[in-house]
């Protein structure tokens, strides 16, 4: 997997927890946020291929990947297109490392409005990942969300020894998953 980073904090600081009755025993390893943003290895790629590897990574259902760097004429390239299997619902992700931005905001909304126009069989719902999303941004999304289906995933890194894994989290306000497929069908009937 390459380079792990030490932790500044001792990684030999560790407590054993035993739990009586189930011959488990347990121990305590303290954590390490990674900022990918400026990470030497682990970066945007790597972060797309999790996702598209594993999409229950988003927490927003069971996912099968569509495609992923698709061309829009004009626009750049979608970072992952997901459809949920038992509806015809497809999910429009953006990828940021670091904190939200005005680019990322745009691009999301963009490729969902290019997808849904090209293909309007569809419901079609904007996912913003980032690592940190500002409240700044979680206001204009929230804003949003009256009309565009936009979900906000907050991604972060964390390092526990010599494993990195994935942790989502959902900012305070914006529409989670479930609240998305009635937008996203009402958005889709608007040009």
């Amino acid at each position: 997997m390459g380079k792990i980073l030490k932790s500044a904090n001792n990684p030999k600081r560790s407590s054993a927890l035993g739990h009586p009755g189930r011959g488990a025993s347990y121990r305590y390893v303290k954590h390490q946020n990674l900022l990918l943003k400026t990470h030497p290895e682990f970066n945007e790629k790597w972060v797309q291929e999790k996702i598209a590897e594993d999409p229950s990574i988003l927490g927003i259902g069971e996912l099968i990947l569509k495609d992923q760097e698709r061309n829009q004429l004009g626009a750049g390239r979608l970072d992952l297109l997901f459809q949920d299997p038992d509806s015809n619902l497809r999910y429009e992700v953006e990828i940021q490392l670091g904190k939200t931005d005005e680019s990322h905001l745009f691009r999301s909304i963009d490729y969902w409005d290019l997808e849904r126009k090209r293909y309007p069989q569809y419901d079609h719902v904007a996912v913003l990942i980032a690592e940190d999303i500002t409240s700044r941004f979680l206001n204009v999304i929230s804003l949003l969300n009256g009309f565009i289906p936009l979900i906000a995933i907050q991604l972060n890194a964390i390092q526990v020894g010599d494993q990195i894994t994935l942790k989502k989290s959902w900012p305070s306000s914006p529409m989670r998953a479930s609240q998305t497929s009635a937008l996203a069908s009402q958005a889709s009937r608007v040009n």
